[in-house]
């Protein structure tokens, strides 16, 4: 696979993931989010490191987030992946700190992320 290739150059080159790294990956669901974890997957028979797959429903999409929520789990169990799941109410948030929902589903997703990775870090 050509590719996958270019990407283990790549990685090499910049030294992007490393043995024993943690990778904490944001996961939608989607074919962006799948197609990334799958070459990371690959990648994983080359290097040591742990992939954490996180997602966030941020309950705006009724039951297309919903949907995404249960794929997302789904594909990690699956691969025997960890994932991490948060539901977060950003429209309330948003009303209430009087912020965009595009601010508070940044500031959630970070500090969401940040946790993990402090989660992670400490397995």
């Amino acid at each position: 696979m050509e590719l996958f290739r270019e990407i283990l150059k790549v990685n090499k080159k910049y030294n992007l993931i490393e043995n024993n790294d943690i990778i904490v990956v944001g996961f939608s669901g989607g074919p962006d989010s799948v197609f990334l974890v799958e070459m990371l997957k690959k990648l994983q028979n080359f290097i040591n490191f742990k992939i954490y797959l996180v997602h966030i429903n941020h309950l705006l999409r009724g039951k297309d987030a919903v949907s995404d929520e249960n794929f997302s789990f789904e594909y990690a169990k699956k691969n025997n992946l960890e994932i991490f799941i948060k539901r977060i109410p950003v429209k309330e948030i948003a009303k209430e700190v009087g912020k965009t929902l595009e601010e508070v589903g940044r500031e959630e997703r970070y500090k969401f992320f940040s946790e993990i990775y402090k989660k992670s870090r400490s397995k």
